[in-house]
């Protein structure tokens, strides 16, 4: 049975287990390129790919598609 959460953004219900969905992740790095992130870490925020598809495209997240 899967765990069911919330979108971050939208708030509309997400199944953990979907493999669309989106985790956050915070991580160390370092250097002039901030590259090389280390001890990445889960914080349990999850977002649904719809949400990360228009924050990816400058979109908001309520926003309807114009066709």
């Amino acid at each position: 049975m899967s765990e069911s959460s919330n979108c971050a953004f939208c708030h509309k219900p997400v199944e953990a287990d979907d493999p669309t969905v989106h985790r956050e992740v915070i991580s160390w790095v370092s250097g002039p390129k901030l590259d090389s992130p280390v001890l990445r870490e889960q914080t349990g925020r999850l977002a649904c790919e719809s949400c990360i598809h228009k924050l990816k495209l400058g979109q908001a997240v309520d926003q309807e598609p114009l066709i």
